[in-house]
């Protein structure tokens, strides 16, 4: 019984706060609760949580962001993997997808879409991409097929999760793949 005394405020408090919020992000909030559980932080704008299934961070936002690519929706969702990303691919992926988010200091990767099952679908072209397995425009291609086939609701291999392993320790939260990069000797200054 003290264990549901416990939980009955934070379901309440969740409940309470997803009221005023579109239906997209409550729906999706919905179903990352079934999920994962509570959310390990809550604000009035975003439900947060950390380290659950492959993600380093899910956060659903309350006000999505209009996105057209590859067809019109609302993204809500935003997760993070570990993943090196080297500086040559960047270009590639922001011109795959702008909802990608790289921080090589890090090591990270954030995808930002309507849902988790479109964002593994793009977190793995996005990894293949980094491979050189595919192009950012054959990674298009594939995304707005996929997309066409999860809208109809056909199996996506890419949809149901990573197709690599995240490199995290999650007891110190430390990535492998961050990238501090280097110093620089500033150059003397002249005075003139």
């Amino acid at each position: 019984m003290n264990g549901l005394l416990r939980r009955l405020p934070r379901v309440s408090v969740t409940a309470k706060m997803l009221q005023g919020w579109p239906r997209g992000a409550r729906l999706v909030s919905g179903d990352l609760i079934r999920r994962y559980g509570f959310p390990h932080e809550a604000t009035p704008d975003a439900l947060v949580w950390y380290f659950t299934g492959p993600w380093k961070r899910t956060v659903v936002h309350r006000r999505g962001a209009l996105h057209r690519f590859p067809y019109r929706h609302w993204d809500y969702v935003e997760q993070t993997v570990d993943l090196h990303v080297p500086a040559e691919a960047c270009a590639a992926l922001v011109a795959f997808n702008g909802s990608l988010v790289v921080d090589r200091t890090r090591g990270e990767l954030t995808v930002h879409c309507l849902n988790e099952a479109t964002n593994f679908l793009i977190v793995n072209l996005a990894h293949d991409i980094v491979l050189g397995k595919v192009s950012a425009e054959q990674a298009r291609e594939i995304c707005a097929s996929a997309a066409e086939a999860m809208r109809r609701r056909w199996p996506v291999v890419y949809a149901v999760g990573l197709s690599f392993a995240p490199e995290v320790t999650i007891k110190e939260a430390v990535s492998g793949t961050a990238d501090p990069d280097r110093e620089l000797k500033a150059l003397p200054v002249r005075r003139t």
